[in-house]
């Protein structure tokens, strides 16, 4: 397994900087409640998406009720959209997936992107810096970035203005790197200002925190700056945002530019779970093992229309004794990562003890902590990995992959 960037190898750093240290620590406490709850949500989503699909199988096309169904799941769908927000502001790490990153292309498209959705009269006058710089970094998570600081350029200059764009290598002092705590002090400085409506001295402090907003409540979800502030410091940088009222507002962001050693990458999780061809079990019974009865009812449904016999257990003891029960009949196991009597893995280390062939899907919670000590397990004991939220769909295909493996 390849090393990690210098920036994930250590603990991330405290600023010494009262006002970011503060910062920081409230915002951490904030996400890790949006973390909670987006576990919460996430297992009750499952079960939503689930059942209607459920139901509209067995609808006729033509049925009146097709589109009571497709409303409630689209809305369901939003509210997907929102938790998978919610996510990334609270675990950005766990979808870190980095590559090396042309950082003066990727801001120049989003830029010329950007002008080019603005409305023809928008009295917009935009100048760009651009120095070139090349750094490890996730292109996509910067293109949220981009978007949301981009946006909100848009918002404060609803009347017209100007917002300059600059990206030139900064040399941290010691001292300075230190306050905003970050390991190293080489890196690069994006700057985004704009000379629209600004914030109060009190919405500027607030800026950051998960779900504040100083717009409208109905066309803002408030996370944006809270994702902005996760994604740079999970990538070992740090944001800082100056503002005065009817002035306008500057958005600083310093990136390392170093990555560790040999210059090599963190591998996503899922290019971790490489799995060797087994034979198809004979058996089409199932266990699945997890602490939500809603979440365990829709997968038992969705496994039964697909012709399992099945079982569940709702923790690690009642599960021990199904599958020793059941273990020479079983086609399937389906385990949460994270039950507390007996997680996933450990289960599953049990399992292939004395049945080194069935398939064993693990199930990962919002709520699991950073998966990177139990990856090399994961793939040494041949077991696939599927996240919450996820489609009857998504799930189905993920049970045919490993039982057809």
């Amino acid at each position: 397994m390849a090393p990690r960037p210098l920036w994930l190898t250590r603990p991330r750093r405290s600023p010494t900087s009262p006002a970011l240290r503060e910062r920081d620590e409230r915002l951490e406490a904030l996400v890790q409640l949006a973390g909670r709850l987006a576990h919460d949500f996430n297992n009750l989503l499952v079960p939503v998406l689930g059942y209607t699909a459920l139901i509209k199988e067995e609808m006729p096309p033509d049925s009146v009720v097709l589109p009571y169904l497709n409303a409630m799941e689209k809305s369901a769908r939003k509210t997907e959209s929102a938790v998978a927000e919610l996510l990334l502001a609270a675990r950005s790490e766990r979808e870190f997936k980095p590559g090396q990153v042309d950082f003066t292309e990727l801001i120049a498209r989003e830029l010329s992107q950007w002008k080019n959705s603005l409305a023809p009269a928008a009295a917009i006058t935009v100048k760009q810096a651009l120095q070139p710089c090349s750094l490890v970094a996730d292109d996509a998570q910067f293109q949220v970035v981009l978007r949301h600081l981009l946006g909100n350029v848009r918002y404060a200059l609803a009347t017209g203005g100007t917002v300059e764009v600059s990206l030139n290598p900064k040399n941290l002092t010691p001292k300075r790197a230190e306050e905003l705590g970050v390991e190293s002090p080489d890196g690069f400085e994006l700057t985004i200002h704009d000379d629209g409506f600004g914030m109060s001295e009190e919405a500027a402090r607030r800026a950051f925190e998960p779900f504040f907003t100083t717009r409208s409540k109905s066309c803002a979800l408030g996370m944006g700056l809270a994702l902005v502030h996760s994604i740079v410091r999970t990538h070992g940088g740090q944001v800082v945002l100056e503002s005065r009222k009817d002035i306008g507002t500057t958005v600083r962001i310093w990136l390392p530019a170093g990555v560790d050693g040999d210059g090599a990458m963190r591998h996503s999780v899922n290019a971790e779970l490489a799995l060797e061809e087994r034979a198809a079990p004979a058996s089409a019974q199932a266990l699945i093992v997890d602490e939500d009865p809603l979440f365990l009812e829709v997968l038992k449904s969705s496994l039964q229309r697909s012709g399992f016999e099945v079982w569940i257990a709702k923790d690690g003891k009642e599960a021990l004794n199904l599958y020793n029960n059941l273990a020479a009949n079983l086609g399937l196991v389906v385990w949460n990562l994270s039950m507390p009597e007996l997680p996933g893995v450990d289960a599953a280390a049990q399992i292939r003890q004395t049945n080194p062939d069935v398939p064993i899907v693990l199930i990962s919670s919002a709520g699991d902590e950073n998966l990177d000590p139990v990856l090399d397990r994961i793939s040494s004991l041949k077991l696939r990995l599927i996240k919450k939220p996820f489609t009857l769909k998504s799930f189905l295909e993920t049970i045919n992959e490993s039982v057809i493996c």
